[in-house]
């Protein structure tokens, strides 16, 4: 007999046994039900975790998982990576040698590409850091941005969360536009021919006269509208008494900007009334008292009801807290700033990152095209097989991490906490991030899988 076919039927022999490596065996035995005694060792620790204000999360390089917390990370080590290690180094061996019988490389294709991922995240990191070092001052100015940006990103989720709705962004050429034609357009309509009238008044005059009194009344519309819609903010007993001295001030401006419009309207509509009839004779007295009401009075009328229209549009789109649409404002402008300062320095490694990505690329594709060749081969099939039962394993470790999770988020938000979680990051200009329980909640979490 031949060694191609003394090596054969080793194999086969081998396939037939089936006999799993003790240390896959002692993984697959551990009990990682969720109502299992581990899985309540690690949901018991969500009531002291979850008073803290910060938590800090796990690196995304390494073999331990990404995005967990101190206790899940803990716990991981505790109750999770002895055995798992110790089982995919067998699941290793299982391959390499069906690898030594067939004078092939034998791999699993799930931890070949776990390890190229690995290692592209790593020299992306590395390459990320020697880069700030070459452009050090417009690295520096990206990181503070990037601290203020989070700062005040917290800031504006946390007032967020706390009113419960978005912050209502004043859209000022609406604003003004509507102001313009509705107030200016009214004034001119109801005011022009009242200053016209005026013996002593040109036609510029009388124009400016009423696009003063126009901007006036809107003036005052805008003043008493806006503080009617932030009372709460201004004069709320809670509030500082710092706040009520700017309120008084738009109170009583408007006030004034608006009773002297009022008294000049007055005033040039009187005059108006009076040499109308003073052209078109003595009517009587009731008449006259009539034409009064009518005119003086309607116009009075008329320029109130504007300033009404202009109050309720200052009070339907401001905000009651104006500190909000302020915050979200400075959100933006920063977001803006450091998007432009990231675009200067993107083209500086753009190739660097095509090259690495190309490599990684590369590689994953001459592991699948190998990965594709050794699946055809039968003694590969029961490591296949094993691997696959570890993975089965590993699903189970993540569904009681992921379970934890949310009992954390959920005990945290029932304590009133807004915890802050510090996530590690491959973001070439800051390695950590500040993430709100939502959006912890969405991070990716899953074993690595890497060659030993």
């Amino acid at each position: 007999m031949d060694r191609e076919t003394v090596s054969n039927d080793r194999g086969a022999d081998a396939e037939g046994a089936r006999q799993l490596p003790e240390s896959v065996q002692a993984y697959l035995n551990a009990d990682y039900a969720t109502t299992g005694p581990l899985a309540k060792d690690l949901f018991d620790r969500a009531e002291s975790e979850a008073v803290q204000d910060e938590i800090s999360l796990s690196d995304v390089t390494g073999a331990a998982p990404a995005h967990m917390t101190a206790e899940m990370f803990s716990w991981y080590h505790a109750n999770v990576a002895p055995r798992r290690n110790e089982a995919m180094r067998a699941v290793t061996h299982l391959y390499q040698d069906q690898a030594e019988q067939g004078h092939a490389d034998g791999f699993a294709l799930q931890l070949r590409i776990g390890t190229l991922d690995e290692n592209l995240l790593v020299d992306k990191l590395k390459y990320y850091q020697d880069h700030a070092e070459r452009f050090q001052v417009q690295s520096e100015d990206i990181k503070r941005t990037q601290a203020e940006l989070m700062r005040k990103r917290q800031e504006y989720e946390t007032k967020k969360a706390e009113l419960g709705r978005d912050a209502l962004a004043l859209n000022w050429w609406l604003y003004l536009g509507v102001m313009v034609v509705v107030l200016f357009g009214s004034e001119a309509a109801i005011n022009l021919e009242s200053f016209e009238a005026l013996p002593w008044a040109t036609p510029a005059i009388a124009w400016g006269a009423t696009i003063l009194i126009g901007l006036a009344i809107g003036l005052a519309a805008h003043y008493h509208g806006t503080v009617y819609k932030q009372y709460g903010y201004y004069f709320d007993p809670s509030e500082s008494d710092s706040k009520r001295g700017p309120a008084w001030r738009m109170i009583g401006g408007g006030a004034l900007a608006l009773s002297v419009s009022l008294s000049f309207i007055y005033y040039a509509r009187s005059a108006y009334l009076t040499a109308y009839l003073g052209s078109v004779g003595d009517f009587g007295a009731s008449s006259q008292e009539t034409n009064f009401l009518w005119v003086v009075g309607g116009s009075l009328l008329g320029n109130i009801l504007v300033y009404l229209t202009g109050m309720l549009w200052a009070y339907l789109l401001h905000d009651s807290d104006p500190d909000f649409p302020e915050l979200k404002a400075e959100v933006v402008a920063l977001d803006r700033k450091l998007t432009i300062l990231k675009t200067a320095l993107e083209s500086a490694r753009v190739r660097k990152l095509e090259q690495l990505n190309a490599a990684h690329a590369k590689a994953v594709e001459t592991a699948r095209r190998m990965s594709n060749l050794l699946s055809t081969q039968s003694r590969y099939r029961w490591p296949q097989e094993v691997l696959a039962s570890v993975i089965r394993q590993d699903d189970a470790v993540v569904a009681i991490l992921l379970a934890y999770r949310t009992k954390l988020t959920q005990r945290a938000a029932a304590l009133g906490k807004k915890t802050r979680y510090i996530q590690f990051t491959d973001d070439p200009f800051s390695r950590q991030a500040i993430a709100t329980a939502t959006e912890f909640l969405r991070l990716p979490l899953k074993l690595k899988y890497l060659e030993s």
